[in-house]
C-alpha cells in the first residue's frame, strides 16, 4: 500500500497519515507507525522489483525495441531510456529504465550509459534466488535489440550506428560462446591453447607475462576469451540461412515524428522568411528588443545601429513568441497571466488558454497563429485596456512590440499562413499519429502517411487556391479530407484576403520549405530503404512507438520533481517512476514469494548505505576534472608550440627562401604570421609558389617594421614587434595540415 500511495503522489511523510486515516474509515485499528524513512526504503523496494521486472521482460522477449532523450537541469547532463519488449507473437510491453545523468551528452558516453543500465538489470536479476539459478548475460538483452527510437540530431543517427555495432558484436560473442560450450573438451583446450600462445606472444613473451600484475593478466585473459568467441561467433552465423542472418542482424531507426512536423513548420518558416526578401518586397516590422531599439533609434550612422536593425527580426513567429510571453509566461510571476483569462471570460463567456509558446510545445506557434487570428479585435481591446490601466497609460517594451505586431499587414499575412498549414497538414497528421489508437500503432507502418503529407505539399503548391479561395474546404484542402480543427480560423482569413495581398506567394514558399524539411525528415520510410524493405512479421519484431513522448515525458517529470522536492536523489526518483510507469505492483503479487521479498529487502537496506546518490555525483565531478586537465594540457602544447615559434629566427636572405622547402616555407608563415596578419595561413595556399611569393612580401614588411623600430628606438618607443616577443600573446593556432 505504502508504495502505491507514494506512485499516487503522496508524500513520504503522509503516507502514514494517510493509512491511519483509511483505517479509520474503514473501522481497522492501525498498529504502529509508518514514517517517512520506512515508506522511503518501502519505495527503493519497489525500484529494486522494477529492474528483476525488467530483465525477466526482457530476457523472455524475442525482440528488444529502445529509445531515449535527454536533457539538461542545473547545468548536469540527464539521460532517460525505455524499451519495448515484443514476445515472438507480436505483443509488446512498455518498459521504462529509469533516468541517468551522464557527464557529457556524447554519443560514445550515451552508449556507455546503455551499457551500464543494462549490467545494473542484470545484476538485479542475477542477485535474486533464481538469478542465482539462471543467471542472464548482459549482453543478450543487446543481441536481441531490432529496433532504436529517437529524435533527429546528428549525435542520436551516430548512437544508433553505435549500438547496432554493439549488438552486432554482442550477438557475435554469445553465438561463439554457445559454440564452446557444445565442443569437444580437447578442441575447446586446443583453441584455448592456440589462444593464449597467440596473446602472450604478442605481449613479448613468456618473460614479459610473468611480469604482468595479476589484474593485467586476467584483463588480457578477458580480452583472449572475447576475441575467441568473436571469431567462432563469425564462424557461425556464415553458416546460418540468409532467413536466419536476416533475423539476427534486424536493426531499424525511426524518428520521431513530432520531431518531424516540428522541423517541417521551422522549414517552412525560413522558406516564408526568404520570400520577403528574394521579392524585394518589404517584410515584417521588425521588433527590436530594449537595447537593439534604443541602438537604432541613435542620430546617424553607426556599428552599433547597423547591428541592432541586422540582428533583429520580426514577423510571425516572433510575434507568437511575444504573445506567450505576455498572456502566458512560463514564470507565473511575469506577464498578464490571469488578468488574460478573466478578460476573455468576461467577452466570451469561457477562459481561453494561450498556447504556450512561453516553453517548448509542439504545435504551439502555429496554435497561437491561430488564436491571434480569430480573436485579433479582442486581442488588441485587451493591450489597450492593458496600456490605460497603468499610471503611465503606455505599455512596456514587450507589450508594445506585440501591438505593433498585430497591426502590421505583413506580420498578419504570416500568421495566416501558419495557421492554414496547421489546419491542412499538422493537425490531420498528429490526428494520425496521436489518435485514440495510438498505443497499437507501429512507426515502421507510417511510410503511407509521410507519402501522403509530401503529396499534399505538392498539391498546395502547385495549387494554392485549395487553401486561399472563397470556395476553399476541408474535403480538398486538409491533408485527410476531415473537417477543420479549427474552422473558424480558416473562415477568418477569408475575410481577411482583402487585407492579405501576399498570402498566395507566401503560402507556397512557407509550403515549399516545409516540402524539402519532410523529405529529408522522412528518409527513413524511403521505397527501397530498411523500414520499407521489412516483411510484416519482421515490422512487428521492430515495433516502435510513433513518438517520443515517453522519454520527453520522462524528463519533464524528473524537472518537475526536482524542482518540487530539490533534496530528493535520482535514485529514489527512479525507484518510483519505474514502480509506477512498469506496473511493478502487478508483477510482484505475479512471482513474489517469501525468498524474494527477503532479498528486496536486503538489497534496499544496502542501497541505502551505499552512498549511491554521492557517488553519482562524485563520479561527474571527477569526468569534469579529467576533461579540464586534458584540455589545460592541450593549451600547455599549444602555448609552447608558439613560444617555440616565436624563437624562431626570421629568414630574409632571398637567396635562402627561394631554395626552401614546401615545409621550411611553412615555419617560416608560421613564424611571420605572429606579427604579421596580412600574410595569408599556409593551409590557404595550396601551391608552393603561392607562398613562397607571400613569405617575400612579408619579409619586405619585417625588413620595413625593423627599420621603423631602430627610428623608433631612439625615441623610447617600443616596437609592437618588441611587445609580441616579450608577452607572447596575439599567437594564432593553425591546427594545419600538412600538404
Amino acid at each position: 500500500m505504502t508504495r502505491e500511495l507514494s506512485s499516487l503522489g503522496v508524500p513520504a511523510g503522509s503516507v502514514g497519515a494517510v493509512v491511519h486515516v483509511v483505517g479509520e474509515a474503514l473501522g481497522k485499528e492501525i498498529v504502529g507507525k509508518l514514517d517517512a524513512r520506512t515508506v522511503r526504503r518501502c519505495d527503493r523496494e519497489g525500484g529494486i522489483y522494477a529492474d528483476i521486472q525488467i530483465a525477466d521482460a526482457m530476457n523472455q522477449a524475442a525482440g528488444i525495441t529502445i529509445s531515449g532523450d535527454g536533457t539538461t537541469h542545473r547545468h548536469r547532463n540527464y539521460e532517460s531510456k525505455n524499451i519495448t519488449a515484443i514476445a515472438a507473437n507480436g505483443e509488446h510491453e512498455d518498459l521504462f529504465l529509469g533516468i541517468d545523468s551522464a557527464p557529457s551528452h556524447t554519443s560514445d558516453e550515451q552508449l556507455r550509459g546503455w551499457m551500464l543500465r543494462l549490467e545494473a538489470i542484470a545484476n538485479a536479476w542475477n542477485a535474486t534466488p533464481a538469478g542465482r539459478r539462471n543467471p542472464i548475460d548482459p549482453r543478450t538483452f543487446a543481441a536481441k535489440f531490432t529496433g532504436m527510437h529517437t529524435d533527429h540530431a546528428e549525435d542520436q543517427k551516430k548512437l544508433c550506428r553505435l549500438v547496432e555495432e554493439y549488438k552486432t558484436a554482442c550477438a557475435r560473442e554469445i553465438r561463439g560462446k554457445n559454440m564452446i560450450l557444445e565442443m569437444p573438451s580437447d578442441e575447446v583446450l586446443a583453441l584455448l591453447w592456440t589462444k593464449t600462445h597467440e596473446t602472450i606472444t604478442a605481449l613479448g613473451g613468456h618473460e614479459n607475462w610473468q611480469l604482468l600484475s595479476d589484474e593485467e593478466r586476467e584483463r588480457h585473459h578477458k580480452e583472449m576469451l572475447k576475441s575467441l568467441h568473436r571469431e567462432l561467433g563469425d564462424r557461425g552465423f556464415a553458416l546460418l540461412s540468409s532467413e536466419d542472418q536476416q533475423k539476427e542482424t534486424q536493426f531499424v531507426w525511426v524518428g520521431c515524428s513530432m520531431h518531424k512536423e516540428l522541423n517541417a513548420v521551422k522549414g517552412g518558416n525560413t522558406a516564408m522568411v526568404g520570400y520577403w526578401v528574394i521579392s524585394g518586397i518589404p517584410g515584417p516590422r521588425k521588433l527590436m528588443n530594449r537595447d537593439n531599439a534604443a541602438a537604432a533609434a541613435e542620430p546617424g550612422p553607426s556599428a552599433a545601429k547597423l547591428r541592432a536593425i541586422e540582428t533583429s527580426i520580426g514577423g510571425a513567429i516572433k510575434a507568437t513568441s511575444l504573445a506567450g510571453a505576455v498572456f502566458n509566461h512560463k514564470d507565473d510571476k511575469k506577464g498578464q497571466q490571469d488578468t488574460f483569462r478573466w478578460f476573455f471570460v468576461a467577452m466570451l463567456g469561457y477562459a481561453v488558454d494561450f498556447p504556450d509558446t512561453s516553453n517548448t510545445r509542439y504545435q504551439s506557434h502555429c496554435e497561437a497563429a491561430s488564436e491571434l487570428l480569430v480573436h485579433l479585435p479582442l486581442y488588441k481591446e485587451l493591450l489597450a485596456l492593458v496600456k490605460d490601466k497603468k499610471d503611465s497609460r503606455a505599455l512596456n517594451h514587450m507589450e508594445q512590440n506585440l501591438w505593433d505586431a498585430l497591426h502590421d499587414a505583413p506580420t498578419l499575412q504570416e500568421l495566416s499562413v501558419l495557421a492554414l498549414y496547421s489546419q491542412s497538414i499538422s493537425h490531420p497528421y498528429l490526428r494520425r499519429i496521436r489518435s485514440p489508437n495510438v498505443k497499437d500503432m507501429n512507426a515502421l507502418h507510417l511510410g503511407l502517411l509521410h507519402h501522403q503529407v509530401i503529396t499534399h505539399c505538392e498539391a498546395i503548391i502547385e495549387n494554392p487556391y485549395l487553401l486561399v479561395s472563397e470556395t476553399v474546404s476541408h474535403e480538398t484542402g486538409a491533408m485527410d479530407g476531415q473537417p477543420w480543427e479549427r474552422p473558424e480560423v480558416v473562415y477568418k482569413i477569408q475575410l481577411m484576403s482583402a487585407e492579405l495581398p501576399h498570402l498566395k506567394p507566401l503560402l507556397v514558399a512557407f509550403f515549399q520549405g516545409a516540402l524539402q524539411t519532410w523529405r529529408r525528415f522522412s528518409a527513413e520510410y524511403a521505397v527501397g530503404g530498411k523500414i520499407a524493405s521489412l516483411t510484416a512479421s519482421q515490422r512487428k519484431l521492430s515495433w516502435m512507438h510513433p513518438t517520443n513522448d515517453r522519454n520527453e515525458g520522462a524528463l519533464g517529470t524528473l524537472r518537475v520533481d526536482m524542482r518540487a522536492s530539490p533534496n530528493g536523489t535520482l535514485s529514489m526518483h527512479n525507484a518510483k517512476a519505474k514502480y509506477k510507469k512498469n506496473k511493478t505492483g502487478l508483477y510482484i503479487k505475479q512471482v513474489g514469494n517469501a525468498d524474494l521479498d527477503k532479498h528486496v529487502r536486503q538489497t534496499a537496506r544496502q542501497q541505502d548505505q551505499s552512498g549511491l546518490e554521492a557517488a553519482r555525483k562524485k563520479e561527474g565531478i571527477e569526468h569534469d576534472r579529467v576533461e579540464v586537465q586534458k584540455k589545460r594540457d592541450k593549451d600547455t602544447q599549444k602555448r609552447q608550440a608558439k613560444e617555440a615559434i616565436m624563437l624562431m629566427e626570421v629568414i630574409t636572405d632571398r637567396v635562402r627562401i627561394n631554395k626552401m622547402t614546401r615545409a621550411e616555407l611553412d615555419t617560416q608563415i608560421k613564424r611571420l604570421r605572429l606579427t604579421d596578419p596580412k600574410i595569408p595561413r599556409a593551409k590557404d595556399m595550396p601551391r608552393r609558389a603561392e607562398r613562397l611569393k607571400a613569405v617575400l612580401e612579408a619579409v619586405k614588411r619585417y625588413e620595413a617594421e625593423v627599420l621603423r623600430q631602430q627610428s623608433s628606438s631612439s625615441a623610447g618607443i617600443e616596437s609592437p614587434i618588441e611587445q609580441e616577443n616579450v608577452s607572447g600573446e596575439g599567437l594564432e593556432d593553425e591546427d594545419e595540415m600538412d600538404d
